[in-house]
């Protein structure tokens, strides 16, 4: 029950004080998934960061632009080469 109450008081306080429209809500609403696919990379993300070769850093910062740092997204990288064995494997997402 905590994490619910926590992920209430989050929105309560990172996203439905602002008013409706605000980029600041929007980006507040937004960075909690960002930070969840970063952390926990789907099949989907990791496919296309490995069928893109050199090119998978850019598709990262594509989809992650202010949501992620510099190293943040060098450790998502060696996360992806650990989970698929060097895009060798892209194993399925957890149901």
């Amino acid at each position: 029950m905590a994490c619910f109450l926590d992920s209430f008081a989050r929105w309560q306080n990172d996203v439905l004080a602002y008013p409706a429209g605000s980029q600041t809500a929007a980006y507040n609403a937004d960075i909690h998934d960002k930070e969840e696919e970063r952390l926990n990379p789907s099949a989907d993300l990791m496919q296309s960061y490995c069928s893109l070769g050199p090119g998978g850093r850019a598709y990262l910062e594509s989809v992650f632009t202010t949501y992620a740092s510099a190293q943040e997204l060098d450790g998502l990288e060696a996360k992806i080469a650990t989970v698929t064995g060097n895009c060798a494997v892209i194993p399925p997402d957890n149901p």
